[in-house]
This record gives structure tokens, sequence and C-alpha cells, in this order.
């Protein structure tokens, strides 16, 4: 729902003119070990440097249906 909600306003805001990018990554925590959900290239547990995630996947979010694919795709 929040994605939505953010595709939404994004819209919106792009509508009136504005610039907008929407982009979605999916992780699992386990046994404080990282794993990209979107990345079906590899099973390897990621870093976690200085707040950000090496290596994590990102994918750009054009429609809600691409939202969609991708959480479930992450499930």
């Amino acid at each position: 729902r929040t994605a939505f909600f953010l595709y939404e306003e994004f819209q919106r805001r792009i509508n009136s003119g504005q610039k907008f990018s929407m982009m979605l990554s999916a992780i699992e925590i386990y046994n404080e070990n990282i794993f990209d959900l979107l990345d079906e290239t590899t099973t390897e547990k990621k870093s976690y440097i200085n707040g950000f995630i090496k290596g994590l996947k990102w994918e750009e979010i054009k429609s809600k249906q691409d939202i969609v694919k991708l959480v479930q795709k992450a499930g």
C-alpha cells in the first residue's frame, strides 16, 4: 500500500510539472545476514557498510503493475 501511495503522489507531482523517479529494492534479513530478493543470479549474502547494502539490485518503477511484479518476484 505504501508503494502505491508514493507512486500516486509522484504521478500527481509529475502532472504538475515536477520530475521524479521511483526505485524499488527488496531484502531479507535472517540471522544477521542480508539477502537481495530481486537478484535471482546469486544467493550470496550482501555486505552492510556505512548505511548502505553493497551490490543491492534496484528496479525502476514506471507503473503500479511494476510494483506488483517486483513484490511478487521478491515474495
